[in-house]
C-alpha cells in the first residue's frame, strides 16, 4: 500500500485526492498517468508504452520522467513509441526511427 500511495503521489495522483473520484471524471493526462501506475505497481521487466508524454504537463512530465529513469535504472527495459524527442533526448539509450514502415535509424545513444 505504501508503494502504491508513492507512486501515485509522483504521477501527480494522490490518493487521498483522488482515490474517491470515479477514472471517468480525470483529465485525459491523469487518466493516462493511472493507467502508468497500474501497470508499473506490479513491476514488469517490460514496459511497452505509446506516446507516453501525450497529454502531460511541465509537471506530469517530470513526475513520468524520473519514474520511467528509475525503473531502467533497476533493470528494467522500457520501449516506447513517440514523436517526442524531448523524452528521446531524456531517456532512451538505443533509438529507432521509423520512417514509412522502415528503419531509418538505429543507433545506442548512451
Amino acid at each position: 500500500v505504501v508503494r502504491v500511495e508513492a507512486l501515485m503521489a509522483r504521477l501527480g495522483l494522490p490518493l487521498a485526492e483522488m482515490g474517491p473520484r470515479s477514472p471517468y471524471r480525470l483529465s485525459g493526462g491523469e487518466q493516462r498517468r493511472l493507467s502508468l501506475a497500474t501497470v508499473l505497481v506490479r513491476r514488469p521487466d517490460l514496459l511497452v508504452l505509446d506516446e507516453p508524454t501525450f497529454g502531460q504537463d511541465r509537471h506530469g512530465y517530470d513526475g513520468l520522467l524520473a519514474i520511467l529513469a528509475e525503473y531502467v535504472d533497476e533493470g528494467a527495459c522500457v520501449i516506447a513509441a513517440t514523436h517526442d524527442q524531448r523524452l528521446v533526448a531524456d531517456l532512451a539509450g538505443r533509438v529507432i526511427e521509423l520512417v514509412d514502415g522502415r528503419i531509418a535509424r538505429d543507433e545506442v545513444v548512451r
